[in-house]
């Protein structure tokens, strides 16, 4: 499976991480699943490490119709999510293109290159 959800240990945050290529309904079950475990759990606060993420898995219509659905969720009043870049840079437009269309929808989303600066990001009231 190219993407993995869980809820961190110590700090109360959902992490998703993504492995390579993640295709169209790879993408919508991280999404679905990360949006059970924020609703089941009373959480609000996402980390999506994208670090490991390769370009081409899905289309950024995906993304676009994802980001719709989020905005339509009781979370979303609430929700903020740090998304780590990809190494590759050929995949940061894709991620870019996220948080884009979530910032639009009014969706607390911001992007990082470091995981200390998302992590504290995150944290800050």
């Amino acid at each position: 499976m190219p993407w993995n959800t869980h809820i961190d240990a110590d700090i109360p945050l959902i992490e998703i991480s993504y492995l390579g290529l993640v295709n169209r309904s790879e993408l919508v079950a991280a999404f679905t699943q990360s949006l059970a475990l924020a609703i089941e759990h009373n959480l609000n606060l996402v980390l999506a490490d994208c670090t490991e993420l390769t370009i081409g898995g899905h289309s950024v219509a995906d993304l676009y119709f994802l980001a719709d659905e989020l905005a339509q969720c009781s979370l979303m009043t609430t929700l903020k999510e740090a998304i780590l870049l990809p190494a590759q840079i050929a995949s940061t437009d894709t991620i870019q293109f996220w948080a884009t269309t979530c910032y639009n929808r009014g969706i607390n989303v911001q992007v990082f290159d470091c995981r200390d600066s998302a992590m504290a990001w995150l944290l800050a009231s």
